[in-house]
């Protein structure tokens, strides 16, 4: 999700420095829900079955794109998709990208190890449109409405507003986790003081969320039911979001929430939160178990610090 959300502050950037582009965007299931009414993108093209697939080839061939521009592909064939749209003018992010042979030019190291991610992908559409620098710092946005912003009222009906906190316990490998005792300290500790600790996630992150909620009273699970932009209204909702480094601290960047997170040290300047709002990051370097660090009391200490300075 991150990856995908880190496109759209480039979307916006293009739209501001060359407003008669028309756009294409090709991604995922999950990641054409980033994109969902997003006013900057003429067309949506999901990557999926063969038969959608085969449409998908079909109407990149026969449409005459003057740039193809690869931000982030973790499967080779949509790098192929494009190499169809324009082999002579095909940039891309090389370390972020599957089938980098094919590119023509793009951002290399050690430059790519120097910027945040939103920049990468401004800095590649600058460079190779000869735009002009950006004069403002580009953010994560969606676009919500009103029908999802009721279906996230409902979901959290009858809670008061300043006694919700989102937490995310999990990420895509343990090593990006704070550790799970860690959390169910917290976890209770917000519970005692009859804060309401909501959370969603598939059905493998529900087995940790289940463990680490025991004997607490006011724990919402929302499961995966929600869609992406209802769940950011659910964020948007909540008071502070306690989170590992990623996709729903990413989304919680989008709505501008307060954030606690929980990163690795090589990790924070290409994928730190930009928000205008509060902001707390604990680093450790990275290992192959459990972040340990910070301790709970730490964290428990720098909300408490947040709440009576009314950072939060």
């Amino acid at each position: 999700m991150g990856d995908t959300l880190w496109a759209t502050p480039a979307l916006r950037y293009l739209a501001d420095t060359k407003p008669d582009t028309k756009i294409t965007i090709l991604t995922s299931k999950i990641g054409s829900e980033v994109f969902k009414r997003n006013p900057f993108i003429t067309q949506v093209l999901i990557s999926g079955k063969l038969s959608t697939n085969f449409k998908n080839i079909i109407t990149i061939i026969n449409t005459p794109f003057s740039e193809t521009f690869n931000f982030h592909t973790a499967k080779r064939l949509e790098a192929y998709y494009g190499y169809l749209g324009s082999p002579r003018r095909y940039f891309g992010i090389y370390p972020e990208c599957k089938g980098k042979r094919m590119l023509n030019d793009g951002i290399h190291s050690p430059e790519f190890e120097s910027l945040h991610k939103i920049d990468m992908r401004i800095l590649l559409l600058q460079r190779f449109l000869n735009l002009p620098p950006p004069k403002k710092q580009y953010r994560i946005e969606v676009f919500p409405n009103q029908t999802d912003q009721k279906v996230a009222t409902k979901a959290l009906k009858n809670i008061p507003v300043n006694k919700m906190v989102f937490i995310q316990p999990g990420a895509s490998f343990p090593s990006k986790c704070w550790d799970p005792q860690n959390f169910a300290y917290l976890i209770k500790w917000l519970d005692d003081r009859e804060y309401h600790c909501i959370f969603a996630g598939n059905a493998r992150e529900e087995v940790l969320i289940d463990s680490i909620t025991k004997g607490c009273k006011h724990v919402i699970k929302l499961g995966s039911r929600y869609s992406l932009l209802e769940l950011a209204e659910i964020l948007k909702q909540c008071r502070f979001i306690i989170t590992n480094d990623t996709g729903p601290m990413h989304l919680a960047e989008a709505v501008n929430l307060p954030i606690f997170s929980f990163f690795w040290e090589e990790n924070i300047i290409p994928a730190k939160p930009l928000i205008t709002n509060y902001c707390k990051i604990y680093s450790t370097p990275s290992s192959k178990t459990y972040m340990s660090q910070p301790t709970p009391n730490k964290v428990i200490s720098d909300i408490c610090y947040a709440i009576e300075n009314k950072l939060i």
